[in-house]
């Protein structure tokens, strides 16, 4: 049983190695993302058989619009001018489970050099059926999302195959802005793609400038609080968007993200450099429409008191990956603390 569930691949773990890999005749894409299992389908057919053969060569049928007679005739077949066949069945757990056998027992056997490609929503690798596809194909699977995190992934390979790049932080700031839903992501990407098109690296600042959703609103109007050192108004927004369900470890990585930028603005400050040097050649991660602000908010903390909120972050983020305290808490605590920082600007700069 390990032999045959490590078979089955994650969609975007498949897609990734999918070229480097020798084509196989059985390919069962299952799961319950249809934006997923189009694309691995799509990757597989784009391969396998190039546009001007289809019209002889390529099949696409249905499994709840479909003989099995019929549908064994036409796997059994030898391409007419391409170099495989290939035949794709969308939902083809709308058959029986022993019509489903019956296809793939004739496929196998008949030993055709066809592609076989399969979509359905369920796969059970408790199931003869599902024992026979594993030993003689590939199985993917095509899992929704469950948290943002899980879309970095398929943003990575979006990005590399739109020619950018993309850092980890402004992947994680854009998926924590979605819904859990590739279709509405693909449209996002491709208005983020577009912003940045004379650029080869999107960064946080462009994901920011260009994404107006409220919840990105939110984050950044509670780094804008903290910033200008408005303890009230940071709690507030703080609890939206805890009650929103932001994950607090993305919170944690945005306050550790700004107050890295903080401590190279004071530390050039410190150094005697001026602001349109600052400006003009430190801050190229930071939108140049926000670079001014970030120098005020800058002001406002010594690298003394920069330092202490490191040591606060680090130890919210171990406690929210190792307690059992209410992440609500954590936050709360931790941005109470970083508010109470004596700010000894004549030892810390």
């Amino acid at each position: 049983m390990a032999k045959q569930e490590s078979k089955i691949m994650l969609c975007h773990e498949f897609i990734t190695k999918f070229l480097s890999q020798k084509l196989t005749n059985l390919y069962y894409i299952y799961g319950s993302d249809d934006y997923l299992k189009q694309k691995a389908a799509k990757t597989i057919i784009d391969r396998a058989i190039s546009p001007d053969k289809r019209e002889f060569d390529y099949i696409s049928l249905y499994g709840n619009d479909m003989s099995v007679a019929d549908t064994i005739d036409v796997i059994s077949t030898k391409p007419f001018i391409a170099e495989h066949k290939v035949i794709f069945i969308n939902k083809f757990d709308k058959l029986k489970t022993t019509d489903q056998q019956k296809i793939i027992e004739e496929f196998i056997k008949n030993n055709i050099d066809n592609i076989l490609v399969i979509v359905s929503e369920t796969f059970d690798s408790r199931l003869k059926l599902s024992k026979l596809i594993l030993n003689n194909g590939r199985v993917v699977q095509c899992k929704s999302p469950y948290k943002p995190e899980d879309m970095i992934p398929w943003l990575n390979q979006e990005v590399r195959s739109s020619g950018k790049t993309l850092d980890y932080q402004a992947a994680l700031l854009f998926v924590n802005k979605l819904d859990l839903n590739y279709n509405y992501a693909t449209n996002e990407l491709e208005k983020l793609v577009l912003y940045c098109k004379d650029s080869t690296k999107i960064t946080v600042s462009d994901v920011q400038v260009c994404t107006g959703d409220s919840k990105i609103n939110n984050i950044f109007d509670f780094i804008d609080n903290i910033g200008e050192k408005n303890e009230r108004q940071s709690f507030l927004i703080m609890e939206n968007l805890m009650n929103n369900n932001e994950a607090p470890i993305f919170i944690i990585t945005m306050l550790t993200r700004f107050f890295c930028q903080m401590w190279r603005i004071s530390y050039l400050q410190k150094q005697g450099h001026s602001d349109y040097i600052i400006i003009s050649n430190h801050l190229s991660d930071i939108h140049s429409f926000f670079r001014k602000k970030y120098l005020n908010f800058a002001r406002h903390y010594s690298l003394q008191h920069i330092s202490e909120i490191f040591s606060l972050l680090l130890e919210a983020d171990t406690e929210i990956k190792s307690t059992n305290l209410e992440d609500s808490l954590i936050i709360e605590r931790m941005l109470f603390r970083l508010f109470r920082i004596k700010d000894n600007k004549k030892n810390g700069r």
